[in-house]
This record gives structure tokens, C-alpha cells and sequence, in this order.
């Protein structure tokens, strides 16, 4: 208070504008409260938003991968009317990443523009509050059909924008792998070619990055795209078996020093990482590959759903 009231004392001899063009720029001067990213979950299972550890979390977004060909499978339709349906009765506003079929002999197939643009067009007609996308998931990932082909996810990147004008979509979601900076980078140039501006949105899976507590792929891409970042799949892992994953070291007290990290440090240094999506909300038992859950499979919350608890009830 001392200093405020010495500041708006008028010293002899200063004239009232002076003063207040002094006081506009001692408070432009001042650092603005850096605004905290966006928090929500990355879980597939619709029964996860009814339950009562989720609510009381108070996660207003949720993040679903989506086979392009839904449509295409009764089955597949099914449990995306009920994760739509959950998420809505929860209050939480869904993003969808498109991905590759979740049929085996159909798994190397990227859609063709039209395919691409009508099954957006059903989409926004069937769930019109829908208005964010990420155009493929890990579109760098080898296991996905668009690997090598940056070109074919530019194209589509521009039939989501045709198709869903007025919505939020960011240009890929991408792998912190080797293949990270060149991929974003032959991604941006595709998106150009097509005389398309460039992406001020995009989303990062960095789980090298932080099951190794550091930030370096993330940062690379921060330096090499523009605009905001969406980390939409991220988390420590309890228990993973496949041959990169298997390296970090893991167990739930490491799965919630991950998470601290990710919303301590990493969101610290890079402030234009504007959103954050956990995965995932439940655990899964062996013999699944792969277990970075909030929940454990008994049903009892681990430490890192405390670690996020905590984080969003700070604001």
C-alpha cells in the first residue's frame, strides 16, 4: 500500500498528465499473471464421466481419437453416440482427432478428401455442439498409414476447414519422435502450397519428452510452428510393455512425478502451450500393453489423480 499511495501523491512542481503517463507506463511495465493452460482428460470409455471420481475433478474437456470410417460400422456408431451422450450429461466439451480405421485390413487407408469432408459434414450434423478437431492423430507415427505422407494430411486439413468453417481444429496431432521437426515442417510447407495460411493451432503427444522430465521435443516444435500448442495425450506411465515405452521408468509414484512436471516446469517454460489433456482417466490390467490411468483398474485413484485434482481445483 506504501507504495501505491507514494505513487499517487503529486511531487511539487509535476503536472497531474505528467504523472499519469508515468503511472501508464510503470504499469505497461508490470508482467501480466501468466494465464494457466486448459485442463482435461484424453479417455475413450464413456462410462469414465459418469462416475464420481470424474465429476468430482471438475474436468470440463475431454479428448476422443476417432476412426474416419465410423460411419461405416453400426458397432463403432454405437459407442460414439454413448461417449457423446456421457461427455454432455458431464458438462465437458469434446475434441475429436481423427485416425486411422480401427479395422485391420482397412488400418493403411487414408481417406480421400470427399470421404473425408462427409463423414465431418455427419458428424457436425449428429453432434452440432462438436466445433474442435485436430485433423490425425499422431500423424508421424509409423504405425499410421499418413507417416510419410504429409501431403495427403494437408489435404485434409483443408476439407475440415471447408466442412466446419467458424470451428477450432488443429492442423495434426504429432509424436515427439525423430520424425517430429521434419514433419511439422514438411506439414507446414503442404498446408501453404495449397495456399492455405499457416496453422496457428497444433497438438503434440510429448510422452518421450516427459517420462524423460524434460521438455526438449516440445520446445523444438514450439521454435518451429506458430501460434498455440495443445498437448492433447500425455501422462506418466504405470505400466507399459512395448519396446520403446518399456525404457521409462514407471509405477504410479513415477506416473505422479510425471504429471507434476507436466504442470509445473514444462507449462512454466512454455507458455504457449495452452491446453493439456491427461491420458488416461481408467487403468488397464495386464495383459494390456500399456496403463497410464488415473484410476487403477480396482477402481482406486493413484497419486497422479490427486497431482490433477489439486491442480485444477488451484484455478
Amino acid at each position: 500500500m506504501a507504495a501505491v499511495r507514494s505513487a499517487l501523491t503529486l511531487p511539487r512542481g509535476r503536472s497531474l498528465a505528467s504523472l499519469l503517463v508515468a503511472l501508464a507506463l510503470t504499469c505497461a511495465a508490470a508482467p501480466a499473471a501468466e494465464a494457466k493452460p486448459i485442463l482435461g482428460i484424453a479417455e475413450q470409455q464413456a462410462g469414465a464421466y459418469g462416475t464420481a471420481l470424474f465429476q468430482d475433478l471438475g474436468v470440463r474437456h475431454a479428448r476422443l481419437n476417432l476412426a474416419w470410417d465410423v460411419f461405416e460400422y453400426d458397432w463403432q456408431v454405437a459407442q460414439l453416440d454413448a461417449w457423446m451422450a456421457a461427455t454432455q450429461a458431464a458438462g465437458v466439451k469434446p475434441l475429436v482427432i481423427f485416425s486411422q480405421s480401427r479395422v485391420k485390413e482397412r488400418t493403411r487407408r487414408i481417406p480421400t478428401p470427399a470421404q473425408f469432408g462427409a463423414v465431418v459434414d455427419r458428424l457436425r450434423e449428429r453432434y452440432p455442439w462438436l466445433n474442435e478437431f485436430a485433423t490425425w492423430n499422431e500423424a508421424n507415427y509409423e504405425g499410421q498409414p499418413t507417416a510419410r505422407n504429409p501431403q495427403k494430411v494437408a489435404a485434409l486439413y483443408r476439407t475440415l476447414r471447408r466442412h466446419c468453417t467458424g470451428c477450432t481444429i488443429a492442423a495434426a496431432a504429432l509424436l515427439d519422435n525423430a520424425q517430429l521437426i521434419p514433419y511439422a515442417t514438411g506439414l507446414r510447407r503442404a498446408i501453404r502450397r495449397l495456399g492455405l495460411p499457416d496453422p496457428k493451432l497444433w497438438a503434440l503427444h510429448n510422452y518421450i519428452d516427459v517420462n524423460n522430465l524434460r521438455d526438449r521435443s516440445t520446445q523444438a516444435l514450439l521454435k518451429s510452428v506458430q501460434g498455440r500448442v495443445w498437448i492433447t495425450e500425455t501422462g506418466g506411465v504405470v505400466r507399459a510393455t512395448s519396446r520403446n515405452a518399456k525404457k521409462f521408468k514407471q509405477g504410479p509414484a513415477r506416473a505422479a512425478k510425471v504429471l507434476k512436471y507436466i504442470l509445473g516446469p514444462l507449462v512454466k517454460r512454455n507458455p504457449r502451450i495452452t491446453r493439456i489433456y491427461v491420458y488416461c482417466f481408467n487403468g488397464e490390467a495386464p495383459p494390456a500393453s500399456w496403463d497410464s490411468g488415473l484410476i487403477a483398474p480396482d477402481g482406486s485413484p493413484r497419486p497422479a489423480y490427486t497431482v490433477l485434482k489439486k491442480a485444477l481445483a488451484s484455478g
